[in-house]
């Protein structure tokens, strides 16, 4: 059978995605080459149909051949656009101009956790997708989408192919997380992963969340999307996002600038094994509160504790007892985390239950957890 291709790959994944690209346009330019990445077996079918729009999918088949070109292009086309000395400046307006301030109050437990994966690529992909029994969801189909402690979408995570997804926080944020799923496979740094989740939960809680005396910056180490420091400042914080990958920084801007936080969220490229790279980063505090996510500290465990010592360095000095020092909160997998050695000592352990976030297999089990550590000298 021969397919009708949906546009020509040249223009579609060459010529209109680089200049969207470069720019700031990433938002566009991320459509443009999944739409070009697919094969359609239905002539002018809009393949970014509405989940709820009742009408008929269209039939569609990704094309290898396409989809690799266009992830070929869009990596180039970034790297083009990350040596310009503008390109956050470029990112940030073009991306402010999708912002807005999105509210959610997902509360239906709409996916059933043992089929919470396939029901979600099914019925809530940001990709082309073909019919699918999505009469299963809960009526209200586009709350169940959203990855929040109302829904069983964050089962789901990693999704690892969307160029979209929605988070609900805990303090009623509905935010919008772009990723570069397919034109990026596999990339760590621009999906969103389970822990980093559970950090953007824990940080957007009624006690973090709540205004506080002296504890107004943070700092988010292995950033990637910024979803967890995005929800830090829809709580008022101002933030520095950091990631070692220069790709996901104008990822990280475009997120900010998309749920209308652009002005409290800076961006910096962060090796944690570069000492110089380590002081311009301390430079930019003192931070208040350092968060982080899936950070592989079994890779670098010692050094981890000296950069988060470096980094938690302020002039003033506190004891635990004080609850005044610099806090740091680390989600990670159960229990994987060792004792810290000093100047932390563990706060918390703060389950994902406590957000809902259990496994699919059992509903009192999490594999993740927020480890809060505070520095006491």
């Amino acid at each position: 059978m021969s397919h009708h291709f949906g546009g020509s790959m040249t223009p579609g994944c060459n010529a209109e995605l680089a200049a969207l690209v470069l720019s700031g346009d990433l938002y566009a330019g991320r459509r443009v080459a999944v739409q070009a990445s697919f094969s359609r077996l239905q002539a002018d079918v809009n393949l970014f149909w509405p989940v709820d729009s009742g009408n008929a999918a269209p039939v569609f088949q990704i094309n290898k051949e396409a989809a690799a070109h266009c992830a070929h292009m869009w990596q180039d086309a970034v790297e083009c656009l990350v040596r310009n000395p503008r390109h956050l400046e470029l990112v940030a307006e073009m991306h402010g101009r999708h912002g807005k301030d999105t509210y959610t109050d997902c509360k239906a437990p709409c996916l059933l956790a043992k089929h919470a994966h396939n029901l979600w690529e099914e019925c809530c992909s940001s990709l082309p997708r073909s019919p699918s029994a999505c009469t299963r969801l809960h009526a209200n189909q586009t709350s169940c989408c959203v990855m929040s402690a109302g829904s069983k979408a964050f089962l789901s995570l990693p999704v690892l192919r969307e160029i979209s997804i929605q988070v609900g926080l805990q303090n009623g944020r509905l935010l919008r997380i772009e990723q570069d799923g397919l034109l990026r496979p596999f990339d760590v740094s621009t999906v969103l992963w389970p822990a980093g989740y559970l950090l953007s939960q824990w940080v957007s809680s009624p006690e973090q969340c709540a205004p506080r005396e002296g504890r107004r910056r943070v700092l988010e180490v292995g950033a990637g999307t910024c979803t967890a420091g995005i929800a830090a400042a829809t709580c008022g914080y101002e933030v520095v996002c950091t990631d070692v990958a220069s790709w996901s920084l104008p990822l990280a801007t475009a997120n900010a600038h998309m749920n209308n936080v652009g002005g409290l969220v800076r961006v910096a490229r962060f090796d944690w094994d570069d000492d110089d790279g380590l002081k311009r980063v301390a430079a930019m505090g003192p931070f208040d509160l350092i968060i982080g996510a899936a950070l592989q500290f079994e890779k670098w465990l010692p050094r981890m504790w000296y950069v988060l010592e470096v980094l938690t360095d302020k002039s003033d000095t506190c004891t635990a007892d004080t609850g005044t020092g610099a806090l740091v909160a680390l989600s990670h997998t159960t229990g994987s985390l060792p004792e810290p050695p000093a100047p932390f000592a563990i706060t918390e352990r703060v389950s994902g239950l406590d957000f809902g976030m259990h496994t699919a297999w059992s509903e009192v089990e999490s594999d993740f957890e927020v480890l809060c550590l505070l520095r006491t000298r």
